[in-house]
């Protein structure tokens, strides 16, 4: 949807001739991604904390973390996009679990969010696309990552004896001592 502003208008005898003009060249949609309020740029394949591509660590049992990215118009025709889904060889971890609303106008913003749920001990990554009508950013994707980490529990009673099981490869996995 195209905006215009009115620049005059002139009074000719009974009738009103009004002038329309857009400064700026054409309307145009421009999508704007952020992640923890940091810009993250289209085809971003750094991932960090700081603008929550990076998901950190949460338990393969039951451990779920969520994300939440912003997406704004900073154009000035409206932004349509389709949900976001995610790609690549760690996706089936990824899930977009709330979707944004579309269209954006001009100036506002919507968000979606990503819910990593880990289905193996270890690191997981995907890439996140948004197919939207931004015509030099269609797609617009950038890369995220999880841990998916295995928690076990050793007892030590006191007396000599424990329970629990340790894992043979240790490498991916927290320990708790509970006395």
């Amino acid at each position: 949807m195209a905006r215009s502003w009115v620049a005059g208008v002139t009074a000719v005898g009974s009738a009103s001739d009004i002038g329309v003009v857009r400064l700026g060249g054409p309307c145009v949609p421009e999508i704007h991604v952020t992640g923890n309020g940091v810009s993250i740029p289209d085809g971003d394949t750094l991932r960090s904390a700081t603008d929550n591509t990076d998901f950190g660590s949460t338990n393969v049992t039951g451990g779920t973390v969520v994300k939440t990215f912003t997406i704004q118009n900073i154009g000035t025709a409206d932004l349509t996009l389709s949900a976001p889904n995610t790609v690549g060889t760690g996706a089936s971890d990824f899930q977009v679990t709330a979707s944004p609303v579309s269209p954006v106008l001009p100036g506002n913003s919507t968000t979606f969010q990503v819910t990593f749920d880990p289905s193996s001990a270890g690191l997981s990554a995907a890439t996140v696309i948004i197919a939207n009508n931004d015509a030099d950013e269609n797609p617009f994707d950038f890369a995220i990552q999880g841990t998916g980490v295995t928690t076990y529990t050793v007892t030590y009673d006191g007396n000599g004896n424990t329970g629990g099981a340790a894992p043979v490869d240790a490498s991916n996995h927290t320990w708790r001592a509970r006395r």
